[in-house]
């Protein structure tokens, strides 16, 4: 897309996206595809944000740009070529020409900050809107400064006892926990805070079968993807014995499938060779 003034929401799992010649705030992810954006104006008024699990994104802002700036890679690299003075991250600093360049390398990303040792509660706010006639739950955490936060679209009728009004509170319940929410609900929208209870026994067995530095944050998107334990274990039965656990959250967060997995066995079975 190339053009346009006013506010860009884009979304997909594996195409790359390009917008140029922006003037207005951009909310741009991908799940593995590359992002690159040129700014011809930035919108000061409201923050632009990009994420990629596994891809690359490029940032171009206009010449004159004033900006603060946040990186952070808990699990990949980050490559920064950054001519642009900012108190947020210390970079090496280039000379430019016509423009002010961003370029963030991001080398299997997750963008879950790793908080390892005992689970315990995680609290933090949540706000649920209606976005095409599809509901999107976020999320984001109180006990640190790091700015995480998560969100997707999401299935109502997971949820027990959510209804509209004020002060309401329901909860999702899952193998791998229990979170409490409360707050106030409209028909489009939503916001409260949370408390993310995890299952002591879930995580108890993920460490059995090899997996003992899954962060709480990490627990809390597998209750919200209803991930199973029973799941991971056919994946690995699979040929998939060794999985990183950064690369079990990314199979995860899209939601790769067994029956996925299997499709594509069979479909191309001689790349499996």
């Amino acid at each position: 897309m190339y053009g346009i003034n006013g506010e860009i929401e884009i979304e997909n799992k594996y195409g790359n996206i390009f917008a140029g010649n922006i003037a207005g705030s951009s909310v741009i992810n991908t799940s593995y595809g590359n992002i690159r954006v040129i700014f011809n104006e930035l919108n000061h008024e409201k923050p632009s944000m990009f994420s990629s699990f596994g891809g690359d994104i490029e940032v171009v802002f206009p010449d004159d740009a004033q900006a603060d700036l946040k990186i952070r890679s808990p699990r990949g690299g980050i490559l920064s070529r950054i001519n642009l003075e900012t108190n947020e991250r210390k970079t090496q600093v280039q000379s430019g020409q016509d423009m002010k360049r961003i370029i963030l390398v991001l080398i299997s990303v997750i963008f879950l900050s790793p908080l390892f040792g005992q689970k315990d509660i995680l609290k933090g706010f949540w706000w649920i809107e209606i976005k095409h006639s599809e509901p999107h739950l976020y999320l984001n955490s109180e006990r640190d400064r790091s700015g995480w936060n998560y969100g997707s679209s999401f299935d109502l009728d997971m949820l027990d006892g959510y209804m509209t009004g004020d002060n309401v509170t329901f909860y999702l319940r899952s193998e791998a926990g229990v979170i409490e929410f409360k707050g106030n609900i409209t028909g489009q929208s939503g916001n409260g805070t949370y408390e993310w209870t995890p299952n002591k026994s879930y995580i108890s067995e993920m460490e059995k079968i090899g997996y003992d530095d899954f962060s709480d944050k990490e627990y809390l998107i597998f209750a919200l993807k209803n991930f199973r334990i029973k799941t991971l274990k056919e994946i690995i039965s699979l040929g998939y014995d060794n999985i990183p656990s950064d690369k079990v959250v990314a199979i995860i967060v899209p939601g790769i499938t067994p029956d996925y997995i299997r499709d594509i066995h069979n479909s191309t079975p001689d790349l499996f060779l």
